[in-house]
């Protein structure tokens, strides 16, 4: 009964971990934001990217066998394996990031390499920090 009671707790915890979402980091400069998001293993026609007002938004698909070939399916590659344990993440995903700022929908730029996908969201010149000149309203003699 106990033995019963922790498979199916770690198979739930499994299914959850299963929910693939690629970690990312992000950082602010004055003039953009950078999004870096580690999708090792995944090509870039696997992934979509696109901003819609101040979100962005990604979205992909990691196979669970990369390696087919162009006659097989996944459940005939994996009748041929023995899998023992699996950590790697799989399955449809889809994060968005809400911007706090007017950006540059035109300009941003994206760049895929070694697993490792880059975005540049430039900031609108409109909200991009700037000094502001203090007048006096003091007469000066």
């Amino acid at each position: 009964m106990k033995n019963s009671l922790l498979n199916s707790w770690m198979n739930e915890v499994d299914d959850m971990v299963r929910s693939f979402s690629p970690i990312v980091e992000i950082y602010e400069s004055e003039k953009e934001f950078c999004f870096q998001f580690d999708l090792p293993g995944m090509k870039e026609k696997e992934l979509k990217l696109s901003v819609s007002r101040q979100e962005l938004i990604i979205s992909g698909e990691r196979l669970r066998d990369q390696s087919l070939a162009e006659n097989e399916n996944v459940e005939q590659t994996q009748a041929r394996k023995k899998i023992h344990r699996t950590e790697r993440l799989y399955g449809k995903f889809e994060r968005s990031f809400y911007l706090m700022e007017e950006v540059d929908a035109e300009k941003i730029e994206a760049e895929f390499s070694e697993g490792v996908l880059e975005v540049r969201v430039p900031k609108s010149e409109t909200t991009a920090a700037h000094q502001i000149p203090i007048h006096s309203s003091e007469q000066t003699h």
